[in-house]
């Protein structure tokens, strides 16, 4: 036997009673499914695959700028401008938990509450006294009150005599005297 020649098929060999006869090109004639594309890809689908298609955001692989980011004014942080600036919603987070700890600690949850809740902070204690203390349950802070939380947010309405625009909103560039003030 000849070492050189060709090798039985793996067809051939699992088909009993055919001969070694058979070549390849009569497989080829068979119908037998290979592993090619039988038609081209156009330019437009090879390019489509390959960089997405600009149409459909889900399917395009290409990175876009973002319009919709801008600047916070209070912190300078970006985020999207239909959205809270993150850095500033977690200030805000971080100080109402501090208040519902206290509020848990100063009165018991069991009861019902009758009286609005008044927080009174640190640097109002000597300043102000309450006038309302039957109207108000007051609450005590161990901190100051931060720049960007309100003094009048008890304000049923903006028709009193003793209203003051500047308690309920702040100018910003208040905000930038005061940190400049403190380096």
């Amino acid at each position: 036997m000849n070492q050189f020649d060709a090798p039985a098929t793996i067809v051939q060999l699992s088909i009993p009673g055919t001969t070694t006869n058979s070549s390849i090109d009569e497989l080829m004639k068979d119908g037998i499914l290979w592993g090619v594309p039988k038609k081209r890809r156009t330019a437009e689908r090879r390019l489509a695959r390959r960089f997405g298609v600009e149409k459909f955001p889900d399917s395009a692989k290409i990175l876009r700028t973002r319009d919709d980011i801008i600047l916070c004014e209070r912190c300078g942080d970006h985020h999207e401008y239909y959205a809270i600036c993150p850095t500033c919603y977690r200030k805000v987070k971080e100080e109402t938990k501090q208040m519902l700890d206290a509020l848990r600690k100063q009165t018991n949850p069991l009861q019902p509450k009758e009286k609005d809740v008044l927080f009174r902070f640190e640097d109002e204690k000597d300043s102000e006294t309450f006038t309302s203390q039957n109207e108000f349950q007051i609450i005590d802070i161990d901190h100051p009150r931060p720049q960007w939380f309100s003094r009048n947010l008890m304000t049923k309405s903006t028709g009193s005599a003793n209203y003051n625009p500047k308690d309920v909103i702040m100018d910003p560039k208040d905000l930038i005297s005061n940190t400049e003030n403190k380096k």
